[in-house]
């Protein structure tokens, strides 16, 4: 592996260690884990505004008993039940965080970030990067209305307790989803839905 990939990946695994942090820390105070965004200056950043107007529809969408929501920049998209509220959080110019979250360790985190490997992503490809990374019960996963591969695992964090993740690669970005070990079933229902434009 050349040193560009090298620090690429130990770039993203220091903001999904700053990510996580944040996330659970929150959480672990019984507050949301994440703070409220306003979807408008989160837009602000991707539309230019000038003296026309740009009008900017919401990713979010109600759909009968749930909400839909689509990623404007990564477009993605997946369905999520009411009650749960979705927060984009820009860490920097080439990573974001979108924390879907209802309270009470109910609640999960996309992290997306340039990723110069294509391949389906293993738990010995994430553990020659990441050695140090908890990942219990590894499997490969195949999900979503794309078929997307990749790797599904149980970890643990001393601050945060458990947690279940599921991490793949798709059209030069890698995705992180974090979840708490509780809301594990409720990730997977999602992640059914999932699907790239």
């Amino acid at each position: 592996m050349n040193i560009r990939k090298y620090g690429a990946i130990l770039g993203v695994a220091a903001a999904l260690l700053l990510v996580s942090g944040v996330w659970f820390f929150a959480g672990k105070k019984g507050e949301n884990f994440s703070p409220r965004l306003n979807l408008a200056s989160f837009f602000s950043s991707i539309v230019d505004s000038g003296e026309d107007s740009v009008s900017v529809e919401s990713p979010i969408k109600e759909e009968g008993s749930h909400f839909s929501y689509t990623h404007p920049v990564y477009k993605y998209s997946f369905f999520y039940p009411k009650g749960f509220i979705a927060s984009p959080m820009k860490y920097s110019e080439d990573s974001e965080t979108l924390v879907v979250e209802k309270g009470d360790r109910q609640g999960f985190q996309i992290f997306a970030a340039p990723f110069e490997e294509e391949n389906a992503l293993t738990a010995e490809r994430i553990a020659q990067d990441l050695p140090d990374l908890v990942m219990k019960n590894a499997v490969k996963v195949t999900f979503g209305g794309n078929n997307i591969q990749g790797v599904a695992f149980s970890s643990h964090d001393e601050e945060v307790g458990d947690t279940y993740e599921v991490w793949f690669t798709y059209g030069g970005n890698l995705y992180q989803v974090m979840a708490y070990k509780e809301f594990e079933k409720g990730l997977q229902d999602i992640l059914a839905t999932f699907k790239f434009e």
